[in-house]
């Protein structure tokens, strides 16, 4: 991996949270997903990009076992046919994709905004964990194999099923609107900086 294609993993991964947090993604159905009124902002994890590539360097599709990247870590994987593909270009295509799915399998998403069984096994779940209000960081990866590139990210944390994806209302404008210790709200992006210590005593999500 490179520090510019990790940089365009991190930072189209915010720019759609942030899409998602104003209103302004849309859902393939005439209109937008629901406004985040705390959607955190993501940070890159080395520890999740190390965990990803022992994966993708198996080359398959197939997703990885929990057993395999341990319980809480989520993943999405996509593959291009170029395996020489530059890894800048697969950081936004796959991003891309993914995102995409909320277009095309977003109406499955429970009107409480809630990622079911059907929204899942019909491909939400990519669109989902990109969203996914309480996943605070990624690490991804980018591996050639025979006949085509393995693209991947972990992320802490995964999706749950029946679980809201992100919590509807107004984005932050001042900092007391994150409802986190030493949380900031970047206005202009919609999105809750969330420091380190806090995410390891966990108070962004008590409230």
């Amino acid at each position: 991996m490179t520090d510019e294609a990790r940089q365009m993993f991190l930072d189209k991964h915010n720019q759609y949270r942030s899409l998602v947090a104003k209103g302004q993604a849309n859902n393939g159905q005439g209109g937008f997903a629901p406004k985040a009124s705390r959607m955190s902002k993501m940070n890159y994890d080395c520890a999740a990009e190390a965990s990803v590539m022992s994966w993708l360097t198996q080359c398959t599709l197939q997703p990885s076992p929990m057993s395999y990247r341990g319980l809480g870590l989520g993943e999405n994987l996509w593959h291009a046919d170029d395996k020489s593909i530059d890894k800048v270009k697969a950081a936004n295509e796959s991003t891309a994709s993914w995102f995409g799915t909320l277009q095309s399998a977003g109406m499955f998403i429970g009107q409480d905004n809630t990622l079911g069984l059907n929204a899942y096994y019909l491909g939400a779940q990519y669109y989902a964990q990109m969203a996914w209000q309480k996943t605070l960081s990624l690490g991804c990866g980018v591996v050639p194999c025979s006949n085509m590139a393995i693209v991947g990210c972990h992320y802490k944390y995964a999706t749950m099923l029946g679980g809201k994806i992100y919590e509807m209302g107004d984005p932050c404008t001042t900092d007391a609107d994150c409802k986190c210790i030493g949380c900031v709200c970047s206005k202009d992006e919609a999105l809750c900086l969330v420091p380190p210590q806090t995410e390891s005593q966990n108070s962004y999500w008590k409230n």
